[in-house]
């Protein structure tokens, strides 16, 4: 089921995924094809790119940096003040203790580039074994993918999301240690 679910992602998401790609090497002024490169470099003439795109991002990421609205939480009913302000602190603690507010900003900049955005909130229970700490990370677009047929923008109309990535051998070890001696066996890098 999860390989079903990965290929007719990975197959639906695979045009959005090569023009994100292109958008963020537009992004970072790798705006030459390789042919023109090649072209280019026996010819001897430099590879000019004037960047527009790097100054427009950056100018309307620093827009919502500067002008992020605060989260709040507001009482339903007549005995919901109480819960609402203890909430209030649970989110300001969030966004400002725990640094949210620079993931948000750096995810929304990661939208501007090519479209999507992902971030990952979570509770770690690495620095506190008893209570556990919420932490959130910014996620690669390039590492997600969603079921292609969600339309809601709060994903509750998707059947699941992909997360993947490459994972060193070691670290991959150490997560299914019964299956260590196959896994360092794997071809490809060491690490």
């Amino acid at each position: 089921e999860i390989k079903a679910a990965y290929n007719e992602a990975k197959s639906a998401w695979q045009t959005y995924m090569e023009n994100c790609r292109e958008d963020w090497k537009f992004k970072m002024s790798d705006q030459w094809s390789d042919e023109d490169k090649a072209t280019l470099q026996q010819k001897g003439l430099p590879m000019l790119s004037i960047n527009h795109i790097f100054k427009n991002i950056n100018l309307i990421s620093g827009y919502q940096r500067q002008n992020r609205g605060e989260i709040r939480v507001f009482p339903i009913e007549g005995g919901d003040e109480m819960i609402s302000e203890v909430l209030n602190m649970v989110v300001k603690w969030i966004l400002v203790d725990k640094g949210t507010n620079y993931i948000v900003s750096d995810a929304f900049k990661d939208s501007l580039i090519g479209g999507l955005a992902w971030m990952h909130p979570y509770v770690t229970f690495d620095d506190d074994p008893l209570d556990g700490d919420i932490v959130t990370k910014k996620i690669s677009p390039f590492d997600i993918l969603p079921d292609p047929h969600f339309t809601e923008r709060n994903l509750s109309d998707c059947d699941y999301i992909i997360r993947h990535r490459l994972v060193p051998k070691r670290k991959l070890a150490n997560l299914h240690p019964d299956y260590k001696k196959e896994i360092l066996a794997m071809s490809g890098s060491p690490q």
